[in-house]
């Protein structure tokens, strides 16, 4: 038996039909072999993929070298036609994951010299194990190469996004799509009035205007005598940042804590 590995192909295919080569029941499910398939077995500290195989369940898949095992819920007739759907969600995190690994071990590599010599891949979180023990110092550079990486990445994709928009430019594994928006009234007025002839009469509420509204209206010096008592600004989400940024630094006991428990 042999399974063509659509995922070597395109890794964004989230949905395939394929014919069934083998259904045979094992200890953890039926074992099924399809003659194409875009679930992707574990290998490379990637888990494997799950999803569905019509109604069935696939809760795992194995590399058999020349074919790919799907473990299933449930048994499908050998010689049928079968639809395929990736978990998508759960696949995708696990290709952003696994890239991730890659270019921290590249960066880890390329400054300190140490190997790649272990990654596992969890639920909530990735670990890898290098060659040599990494000291604060050497983290900082790294996170500095890291940063700039996000910045390079974040261009490239800008990039590619005008192509597309501007010229027509069709790139592999991605479309565009129209964002989401809100509902609008075409012409609140007439809308009053229709409702209103309809018989509603409670459409209106009266809401009050936000900070900077309300300091253009009165003016800084008597917003402050008015209302600077009542304002307070909430204390801003902690995020670590290159030094170049021009926020003041804060000092928290949070960040190092986390740091001395992974040890």
């Amino acid at each position: 038996m042999f399974t063509k590995r659509l995922y070597d192909e395109n890794s964004y295919i989230r949905e395939f039909d394929a014919r069934v080569l083998s259904c045979e029941e094992g200890k953890n499910g039926y074992e099924v072999v399809l003659d194409e398939s875009a679930f992707f077995p574990e290998g490379g500290g990637q888990p494997a993929d799950q999803g569905f195989l019509e109604d069935a369940l696939v809760t795992d898949v194995r590399d058999k070298k020349d074919y790919v095992l799907h473990i299933c819920s449930q048994s499908l007739e050998p010689g049928s036609l079968v639809h395929g759907r990736i978990d998508w969600e759960r696949r995708f995190l696990h290709m952003q994951q696994h890239s991730g690994e890659h270019i921290f071990s590249g960066i880890v590599h390329r400054l300190h010299g140490y190997d790649n010599i272990g990654f596992h891949m969890g639920k909530d979180f990735v670990t890898v194990d290098f060659s040599g023990l990494l000291t604060e110092e050497e983290i900082a550079e790294v996170l500095k190469v890291a940063d700039d990486l996000a910045k390079w990445a974040a261009d490239v994709y800008a990039f590619a996004t005008d192509e597309a928009i501007t010229h027509g430019k069709q790139w592999a594994g991605f479309k565009l799509v129209e964002g989401r928006s809100n509902r609008k009234y075409t012409d609140e007025e007439e809308v009053a009035e229709a409702a209103k002839a309809a018989g509603y009469t409670d459409i209106y509420k009266s809401t009050l205007v936000g900070i900077t509204e309300m300091e253009k209206l009165m003016g800084k010096k008597r917003f402050s005598e008015v209302l600077g008592k009542l304002v307070y600004k909430p204390q801003g989400k902690i995020t670590l940042v290159t030094e170049s940024d021009k926020r003041e630094a804060v000092m928290t006991a949070t960040a190092e804590a986390d740091f001395k428990e992974a040890e």
